[in-house]
């Protein structure tokens, strides 16, 4: 029995590839925020779905030090940096903790196992 699509997903998008185009098929399937990689933009995008649309809640440039985006469904934040020939993703854990409960990838991290 399928009963829809992930919480999270990534998009790559490719040399005339129209990713943005899928935004209805991702609402459709009911995938709460999708992260698009544009590669020839070099820029992130952080969609989420809000009712039955997929809406843009930020976008990240290389060079841009003050946007980080912020996924409200996985406990990482995403953010794109200077790298050389090309910019690189900066992934964080969610700095926010719970009372008594742990931070997977925090705790994966530290461990060094991410």
């Amino acid at each position: 029995m399928w009963l829809g699509g992930p919480d999270f997903a990534v998009e790559i998008v490719s040399p005339d590839d129209a990713s943005r185009d899928k935004l209805d098929f991702y609402a459709r399937v009911g995938v709460r925020e999708l992260l698009v990689i544009d590669r020839d933009a070099s820029a992130l995008e952080l969609y989420r779905l809000q009712g039955r649309r997929m809406i843009s809640v930020g976008r990240s440039i290389a060079g841009d030090t003050t946007t980080t985006l912020q996924s409200e469904v996985i406990p990482l934040s995403f953010r794109l940096i200077e790298g050389g020939a090309r910019p690189l993703i900066e992934v964080h854990p969610r700095r926010e903790r719970r009372a008594g409960r742990s931070n997977y990838v925090s705790d994966l991290i530290q461990r060094g196992g991410c």
